[in-house]
């Protein structure tokens, strides 16, 4: 067994049998665009990167539990469900509509996103896009349903405390506000569909998906990567799981925020959604 597989091993089975005490962190009032600013705006999403920190998945999923989540555990192809501090033994991927309901923890390895649906906003805390050589660490993204006020972004704030994943000092996040286009070009030299380039910087990535047709399981999408020489795979700059493979392309489970890096890499033609059945990989 691999190092990295008695690691998630041990990870799945502190989650389940611990018992754990609150966590601290707190984040403050933020600065929007770069100046000061009263509140964020209903019909809007705003994105701000979270500073360079150590992951301590193991205490996220503890506080998460503590909490009440739903969390999705996935471990390779394998994926575990708790409520709470309980396991669902019965829970089924294949119908993870039907049940997984925010708020929401999804882990994968060492990458989480947290994900609330509450009466006044939405908020996405992801791995932000990450480059070759340079991660791209994690972004909290708050859409309001309505203007939101310092008092709410207090309260919002609060609730993301026991997570211990935000920065402690006042004006430490500078929100600015996120505009998809409805086509969006990937930038120069990322051989990647404009769909799934349009996923990565969409605010929520689980409406986006479900608005285009786009497969998820968990923090991944499923793709098809077309290979620029054949038989010749990605030297190692995003983490794939590989579900069918040709010569000339793969079918892969990639974290949405590398596939930017994926499509940068000299051994990918191209990256897209596999829309349409392809010799090998169907």
């Amino acid at each position: 067994m691999s190092s990295r597989m008695l690691y998630l091993t041990a990870l799945l089975g502190a989650v389940i049998l611990l018992a754990w005490g609150p966590l601290r962190g707190t984040l403050f009032w933020p600065m929007v665009g770069g100046s000061a600013s009263s509140e964020l705006l209903a019909g809007r999403s705003y994105r701000a990167p979270l500073p360079s920190s150590s992951t301590d998945i193991v205490r996220i999923v503890q506080a998460a539990q503590n909490l009440d989540y739903w969390i999705r555990i996935q471990q390779g192809l394998n994926v575990t469900y708790l409520k709470g501090n309980k396991p669902c033994s019965a829970c089924d991927p294949a119908q993870e509509t039907s049940f997984f309901q925010t708020p929401q923890l999804y882990t994968d390895g060492l990458l989480f996103w947290i994900r609330l649906d509450e009466p006044k906003y939405r908020l996405n805390l992801r791995p932000a896009a990450s480059e070759p050589n340079s991660p791209g660490g994690y972004e909290l993204i708050v859409s309001p349903k309505v203007n939101l006020a310092e008092g709410d972004l207090q309260s919002l704030l609060t609730g993301l405390a026991p997570f211990g994943v935000a920065p402690t000092q006042t004006g430490a996040l500078s929100f600015s506000v996120i505009n998809v286009p409805a086509k969006p070009r990937p930038p120069a030299g990322a051989r990647l569909d404009s769909t799934l380039y349009g996923l990565m910087i969409a605010p929520d990535w689980h409406d986006y998906a479900a608005a285009h047709g786009i497969e998820l399981s968990g923090l991944r999408a499923r793709v098809i990567v077309d290979l620029a020489t054949p038989g010749v795979q990605p030297q190692g700059v995003a983490d794939l799981l590989v579900e069918a493979s040709s010569p000339e392309r793969l079918r892969a489970l990639v974290p949405i925020e590398q596939l930017l890096a994926l499509a940068r890499d000299p051994a990918v033609s191209l990256v897209r959604l596999p829309n349409r059945p392809q010799p090998g990989a169907g």
